[in-house]
C-alpha cells in the first residue's frame, strides 16, 4: 500500500493571524502570503486534499485553514507555526480514516519521495469526502481572505451524485495543468505533478 507521509505549512505578509497555538496563545506575526499555494488535488475514495506550492519560494503556511461545505464555524485543516512548503513541494492532508498511525514522526523534513512529514495532528484533514456527494472545500489565508476553491456539484452540499468511484482505477479531483488549471478528473498523482489530461468531471 503506498504510504504518505505529510506536513501543514506557512509564508510572509502583514496582519495578525486567526489561528491559535496549542496553549491558546493569539499568533500575532505577519500574514503569509499564499498566493502561490494551489488547492491542487481532491481524493473522493480515500478522503484526501493536496495542496501544491507553484511558486519559486518557500511558503509559510501558519494560520493557513480549509473550510467545507462554507461552514465557518469549523475548519477541518489548520496551518500551525513552524510548518513550511518548499517550492515545488505538494502537501497531502490525509483524511482521518486512513492515516496510520506508524507513518507519525516527531522530525519535519523532506524524504525520498518529497512528501514533508509531521505529526498526525498537522496533517489530518478532519472531515470526510464522498465520491458521490457535491462538496466545497475552500482554502484561506490567516486574515481570513479565500485563497482558492474546489466544488463538485449543486447546493445544497451532501446531494446525492453519480460516484466517480471506479474500481479499476483511482481517480481524483485535479487541476490540470498541474497548479493552474481548471479541475478535472484523472488517475491519482498525490504528492507528485497533476496528470497531463482529464476529463470533466460528473456534476450531476
Amino acid at each position: 500500500m503506498k504510504k504518505f507521509y505529510l506536513i501543514s505549512l506557512c509564508a510572509l505578509t502583514v496582519f495578525a493571524v486567526s489561528c491559535k497555538k496549542d496553549n491558546g496563545e493569539v499568533i500575532d506575526d505577519p500574514i503569509p502570503d499564499l498566493t502561490n499555494l494551489a488547492l491542487n488535488e481532491v481524493d473522493p475514495t480515500d478522503k484526501n486534499i493536496e495542496l501544491f506550492n507553484k511558486g519559486t519560494e518557500e511558503i509559510d503556511l501558519e494560520g493557513a485553514y480549509i473550510i467545507k461545505n462554507d461552514d465557518t464555524t469549523e475548519k477541518v485543516w489548520c496551518g500551525e507555526a513552524g510548518h513550511k512548503l518548499a517550492a515545488g513541494a505538494y502537501l497531502v492532508l490525509v483524511g482521518e480514516d486512513h492515516w496510520i498511525a506508524d507513518e507519525v514522526t516527531e522530525e519535519v523534513d523532506v524524504n525520498a519521495e518529497g512528501y514533508l512529514k509531521a505529526k498526525a495532528d498537522n496533517v489530518l484533514l478532519t472531515c470526510g469526502v464522498s465520491p458521490k456527494k457535491s462538496v466545497k472545500f475552500e482554502l484561506f489565508d490567516a486574515e481570513g481572505k479565500s485563497v482558492q476553491v474546489f466544488s463538485r456539484g449543486p447546493q445544497p452540499w451532501d446531494t446525492a451524485l453519480s460516484t466517480i468511484k471506479d474500481k479499476k482505477v483511482h481517480k481524483t479531483c485535479q487541476r490540470i495543468p498541474n497548479g493552474t488549471g481548471e479541475w478535472k478528473l484523472a488517475e491519482q498523482t498525490l504528492g507528485a505533478a497533476n496528470a497531463a489530461s482529464g476529463e470533466d468531471i460528473p456534476q450531476e
